[in-house]
C-alpha cells in the first residue's frame, strides 16, 4: 500500500487527480447523510413497537407512532451534533459488535426457547426480490470506505490482508446465519427489521430492541460530523460559531423531514445499498484499480476478476436502484 494513501479518497486522487477525490468523497458523505435518516427511521419503528399508543400534540397537529419518536430522537441527538470533538461518542460506537451479538442472541433465544420455533414455511425463491436482496447485501459492505484508513493506521501493514479476510469471512457467515435463521422463524412474514418480529412480552426481545435504539442514536453525530465538516471546509463562513450551529441544526432538520416523508426503513436501506453501497464497495474501487494499473503487467486473470466485480456492481447499481425507487414510490 502506498504510504501516501491514508484514506479512500486518496485512492481516487491517485487514480484521477483532485476530481477523483471529490467524487469519492461526495459518495461517502451522501451515504453517511442517508444513513442518519435510516437511523431515525430505525429508532422510530423500534420504539413504536414497544410503545404503540405513544403520541403528542404540536400546535394543532396530533403526532403518533413512529413519527412521534423520529422527532423526539432528533431532538435528543441534536445537541451531540453541535460538538466539535466527538471522542467520547467514538468509544460508544465500539459497542456495535456487542450489539450485533445481543440481537443475534435474542433472535436465536426467541426462536429456540421463546415459543416462536424454527418451522415457518415460505417461498424458497422469490426472483422478483433478488434486486432488493442484492441491494441490502451491498449495504452490509459499505464499510469499504474506511478500509484504507484502517490498514494505514495498523502498526504492521503487511497483516492488513489477513485482517480484512478474517473480517469479511466473519461478516458473511454472520449475515448468512442471521438471514437463514430469521427466515426459518418468520418465513415470508419477516419485516424490514427483525426486531419488529420479536414478541415484546419476552425480556430478551425488549433488550434487543433497546440496544437497536441506543446504538443508532450514539452513532448519529459521528456520521453527521464528516458531512458538516466538509461543508465548513468548502464554505469558511460556516466555521463561525453561530453559522456552524445553524448549519448542523438545519442538517438534522433535513434528516427528520426526509425520515417523515419516506418512513420505509427496508426500502431506504436497500436504496442506499444499491445506489451508494455498490458504488463505494464495488464500482469505484475497480475503476480506480484499472486506472492506476493501466499499462502495467498485472495479470490478465486479475483484470478479468476486477471486470467481473465491476459488472456486478453496475448491475446492482442500475437494477437495484430502479426497483428500490419504484418500491418506495409504491409505498407512499
Amino acid at each position: 500500500m502506498d504510504p501516501h494513501i491514508k484514506c479512500y479518497p486518496d485512492i481516487g486522487h491517485l487514480a484521477f487527480g483532485p476530481k477523483g477525490k471529490i467524487v469519492i468523497s461526495t459518495f461517502i458523505y451522501l451515504q453517511l447523510f442517508l444513513l442518519d435518516i435510516g437511523f431515525l427511521i430505525l429508532v422510530g419503528d423500534s420504539l413504536a413497537k414497544l410503545f404503540p399508543n405513544f403520541g403528542y400534540k404540536i400546535g394543532g397537529w396530533r403526532i403518533e407512532g413512529s413519527k412521534a419518536f423520529v422527532i423526539l430522537s432528533a431532538m435528543v441527538v441534536l445537541p451531540t451534533t453541535w460538538l466539535k470533538s466527538l471522542g467520547r461518542l467514538a468509544y460508544v460506537s465500539i459497542t456495535g459488535v456487542f450489539a450485533c451479538v445481543v440481537v443475534m442472541g435474542a433472535v436465536i433465544w426467541v426462536g429456540l426457547c421463546g415459543g416462536v420455533g424454527i418451522h415457518e414455511k415460505g417461498s424458497p425463491l422469490n426472483l422478483s426480490g433478488i434486486p432488493v436482496a442484492a441491494s441490502i447485501y451491498a449495504l452490509c459492505f459499505t464499510g469499504h470506505g474506511v478500509l484504507p484508513t484502517i490498514i494505514g493506521s495498523m502498526k504492521d501493514r503487511s497483516k492488513g490482508s489477513k485482517v480484512l479476510t478474517f473480517s469479511f469471512i466473519t461478516c458473511v457467515v454472520a449475515y448468512a446465519l442471521m438471514s437463514i435463521f430469521s427466515y426459518l422463524m418468520f418465513g415470508d412474514q419477516i419485516k424490514s427489521q427483525i426486531t419488529l418480529n420479536l414478541p415484546v412480552k419476552y425480556f430478551s426481545s425488549k433488550i434487543a430492541i433497546y440496544v437497536v435504539v441506543i446504538l443508532p442514536l450514539s452513532k448519529y453525530a459521528l456520521a453527521m460530523a464528516p458531512v458538516t465538516a466538509a461543508i465548513e471546509e468548502i464554505f469558511p463562513l460556516c466555521k463561525k460559531c453561530a453559522v456552524s450551529l445553524s448549519l448542523r441544526t438545519m442538517m438534522v432538520a433535513i434528516t427528520v423531514i426526509v425520515a417523515l416523508i419516506f418512513p420505509f426503513f427496508g426500502s431506504m436501506m436497500a436504496f442506499i445499498g444499491s445506489f451508494l453501497g455498490s458504488t463505494i464497495a464495488l464500482i469505484l474501487p475497480c475503476i480506480c484499480y484499472l486506472k492506476i494499473f493501466e499499462g502495467t503487467k498485472s495479470g490478465r486473470i486479475e483484470k478479468v476478476i476486477v471486470m467481473g466485480i465491476l459488472m456486478i456492481g453496475f448491475s446492482i447499481a442500475t437494477l437495484g436502484t430502479y426497483f428500490n425507487v419504484k418500491r418506495i414510490m409504491q409505498q407512499m
